[in-house]
């Protein structure tokens, strides 16, 4: 059998797990935590691809980009079904040959 978080907060006796009082952020903290927050979001893609005949939605966010000798390096995370995967990806400037993708702009 698979609880859910709620169901395992209260199976615990009343106030065991309470939240504490957070103090709150600063005009200053506050646009710092927003510009941060923008910052990851332009790191995230939205994508659509088919699986067994329906379109599903998946997300991708590259964490880190490195240019190397023949191409790009990048470590990115896929967000599917509610599970978070990471990847490393190797692409190379033979990738798009040959299939009309022209040179590698990772």
């Amino acid at each position: 059998m698979t609880l859910s978080p709620r169901s395992l907060l209260s199976l615990l006796p009343p106030r065991q797990v309470d939240f504490l009082p957070a103090r709150d952020l600063s005009d200053e903290e506050m646009a710092a935590e927003m510009e941060a927050e923008a910052a990851r979001s332009r790191g995230r893609r939205s994508c659509v691809a088919v699986v067994d005949g329906i379109e599903r939605v998946f997300t991708t966010a590259y964490s880190l980009k490195f240019p190397t000798a023949g191409g790009h390096m990048m470590d990115v995370s896929v967000l599917f079904d509610g599970r978070e995967t990471h990847h490393r990806v190797i692409v190379g400037e033979w990738t798009g040959r040959g299939r009309g993708l022209g040179a590698c702009g990772a």
